[in-house]
Order: C-alpha cells, then sequence, then structure tokens
C-alpha cells in the first residue's frame, strides 16, 4: 500500500492550492483573451485600411489564425479554471481550513519523528530513550511500495 499519510497531505495540499492560484489564473487567461480580442482588431483594421499582395494576405490570415486558436484555448481552459474560482470563492473558509489541516499533519508528523521511549519504571531500561520508528517512518521507507 502507498504511503497513506504521504499521498492524502499531498492531496490536501495540492487541491489547497488549486484554490488559492484559481483567481490568478483566471485573471491571467482573461487579460490573455483581451490581448487576443486587441490583436485581432489590430489584424482587421490593417485588412481594412491597407493595400497587399497575396503572400502579405496569406501571412495576415495566418497571424488572424493563430491569434483566434491561441484565444480559444484560453477560453476552454478557462471554462475549468472558473469552476475552481466560483468554489474557492463560494467557500472562502476552505482554504483556511485545508491550511490548518496541513499544519496539523505537519505537527503529527514532527511529533511522531520525535517521539522515544520513556521508561516506566527501570529508569536504566537498555531500550530507554530510543526513537521509535513511526508509522510515517515506515511509509516514507517504502514510499512507492503497493
Amino acid at each position: 500500500m502507498k504511503s497513506y499519510i504521504q499521498e492524502s497531505r499531498k492531496i490536501i495540499s495540492d487541491f489547497s492550492g488549486l484554490l488559492f492560484e484559481a483567481p490568478l489564473i483566471y485573471e491571467e487567461l482573461y487579460k490573455s483573451i483581451g490581448h487576443c480580442d486587441r490583436q485581432v482588431a489590430d489584424i482587421t483594421h490593417d485588412i481594412e485600411f491597407l493595400d497587399f499582395d497575396k503572400e502579405k494576405g496569406y501571412k495576415k490570415l495566418m497571424e488572424l489564425k493563430k491569434n483566434r486558436k491561441t484565444r480559444r484555448k484560453n477560453k476552454e481552459i478557462m471554462e475549468f479554471v472558473k469552476i475552481l474560482k466560483n468554489f474557492g470563492e463560494n467557500h472562502t473558509k476552505l482554504v483556511d481550513e485545508l491550511n490548518d489541516l496541513l499544519k496539523q499533519y505537519d505537527s503529527i508528523i514532527k511529533e511522531q519523528s520525535e517521539r522515544v521511549y520513556t521508561p516506566k519504571e527501570n529508569k536504566n531500561a537498555m531500550s530507554g530513550h530510543r526513537h521509535f520508528t513511526s508509522e510515517v517512518d515506515r511509509q516514507i521507507e517504502t514510499k512507492g511500495d503497493d
């Protein structure tokens, strides 16, 4: 079995990151689409006002085609990003709660990695103050095993 602790921590972290980054990515895509729209206006005005031969006309056509493909790609990605952005906006406390959850995970991982046995009766027991191999340690040692 893969590391449940490491995998679950990664999933929580990744999801928190998605929610945090979605508005930034959305804004970047929005600006890119606007840039494409302004480029189309420039290209079509060139076509309207300038005279050019077939070769230059073909270049303008290919420039317009490249622009439209870029715009379409960004709009399609934006549809997915918008879902995450809206989800994050509708669940504003969730990112904070996920980050708190990660802090709890990290606290337990740290605590377990520092855990040692304290003898109960015989203070000179040879097993005293030895480090436990925690489940986290075992999962890290066998990372990737199924």
